[in-house]
């Protein structure tokens, strides 16, 4: 399953780990950590629309698009 974050999160390195970031910056979980979120799946003519940048060529869904973080 690919994670599709909502618009103003991002991503960081911090103590040589990748970070994903709320928009206020705050840390919402580490790459490769297990997440509990909220959202749906979504097909990938929704991840096409809605994104800024084409996905890598291995970056395959399915897609879920987070609503919020429920738990780390």
């Amino acid at each position: 399953m690919l994670l599709i974050w909502p618009h103003g999160y991002t991503t960081d390195v911090i103590d040589r780990k990748v970070a994903i970031l709320n928009d206020k910056r705050e840390i919402v979980a580490w790459v490769g950590m297990t997440v509990y979120v909220g959202g749906g799946n979504i097909s990938q003519d929704i991840v096409d629309a809605n994104i800024n940048k084409p996905l890598l060529d291995n970056c395959h869904g399915p897609y879920w698009m987070v609503s919020r973080v429920i738990r780390k």
